[in-house]
C-alpha cells in the first residue's frame, strides 16, 4: 500500500510516527530513505531517563529508526543519545504549550462511573495495570515474565483488594493482546462482586471515576495517572523499579 501511494506524494513529504519499534520500524525507515522521505519520530511517554524499564528499551526504541526525533526533556535526549543504536537527530521540545483543565470534577466523576456502571455510593479505587504478557519476548531485564504477571495479579486481588469491604475496586487491565488465546485477569484470579474489571476502555476517559489510583511498572501510562489529579499509590517492585539510580 505504501508503494502504491508513494508516487502520488508531494515532493516535500515527511512521515510522522510515534513509538514505531522493532523490525517493522527498521523496514519503514530504510524504505523511506530509498525514496528520500524523512521519518520524524516522537518520544512515547515521559519516563525515558527516569525508569529502568524505559532505559532497557533504548536499544530498539523509536529513536533507532527515524531521522529527526522530538523528546520531552534534556534528560531524555541524553538517555537516547547514550546508545549507539540511536540514529535520530534529537530535538528537545518539552511538553505541550497548551493544556486544558477539566472543571467540575464531581460531575466528571459521576459521568464516568455512570458510563461504566460503577457504584456511586462508595469511594472508588482504580488499579491501573501496566503488566501485560510479553508474548514470550521480554522487553529488556525490567519486565515481568508471564508467570510473574499471573502471580502478582492473583496476590493483589485476593490479598489486598478483596478485603476492602467499604470500597469499590475498578481493575483496569492493560489494553493489549500478545497471544492468540490470552486469559483475562478475572479468568485466573477469581471473581468478586465488588471488583469490576475494565479492559479495552481508554484510561484517559475512565480515570475521572477514581478517588485513588494505584499502579506499578513505569510506562507512558504514568503521565496519565499523574494528570488525573487524585492521590496516586505507586507499588515499588524489585523487577521494575520506578527510578534509575541516577534519577
Amino acid at each position: 500500500k505504501f508503494d502504491q501511494q508513494a508516487p502520488e506524494l508531494l515532493k516535500n513529504t515527511a512521515v510522522l510516527s510515534s513509538s514505531t519499534v522493532g523490525p517493522e520500524a527498521a523496514w519503514l525507515h530504510q524504505h523511506l530513505r530509498k525514496k528520500n522521505i524523512p521519518l520524524f519520530g516522537f518520544e512515547h511517554g515521559v519516563t525515558t531517563g527516569l525508569s529502568s524499564h524505559s532505559q532497557a528499551k533504548i536499544a530498539f526504541s523509536e529513536m533507532t529508526s527515524c531521522d529527526e526525533a522530538f523528546v520531552y526533556s534534556e534528560n531524555a535526549k541524553v538517555s537516547f543519545n547514550s546508545h549507539s543504536n540511536t540514529k535520530a537527530q534529537i530535538h528537545v521540545v518539552g511538553g505541550p504549550a497548551a493544556t486544558k483543565k477539566i472543571w467540575l470534577p464531581t460531575l466528571q466523576k459521576y459521568i464516568a462511573r455512570n458510563a461504566i456502571k460503577a457504584p456511586l455510593q462508595h469511594p472508588t479505587l482504580m488499579h491501573v495495570d501496566t503488566l501485560s504478557f510479553q508474548g514470550n519476548l521480554r522487553a529488556g531485564p525490567y519486565a515481568y515474565t508471564e508467570s510473574q504477571v499471573i502471580a502478582f495479579h492473583r496476590q493483589i486481588l485476593r490479598e489486598v483488594y478483596q478485603p476492602l469491604v467499604n470500597w469499590s475496586v475498578l481493575f483496569k487491565e492493560y489494553p493489549t493482546q500478545r497471544f492468540v488465546f490470552e486469559p483475562r485477569v478475572n479468568d485466573y484470579s477469581g471473581k468478586n462482586d465488588r471488583i469490576q474489571y475494565l479492559s479495552q476502555e481508554d484510561f484517559r476517559y475512565m480515570r475521572a471515576a477514581a478517588d485513588v489510583l494505584v499502579t506499578t511498572m513505569p510506562s507512558s501510562t504514568t503521565g496519565w495517572c499523574i494528570g488525573a489529579d487524585v492521590p496516586l499509590i505507586w507499588l515499588e517492585s524489585p523487577i521494575t523499579p520506578l527510578l534509575t539510580e541516577q534519577a
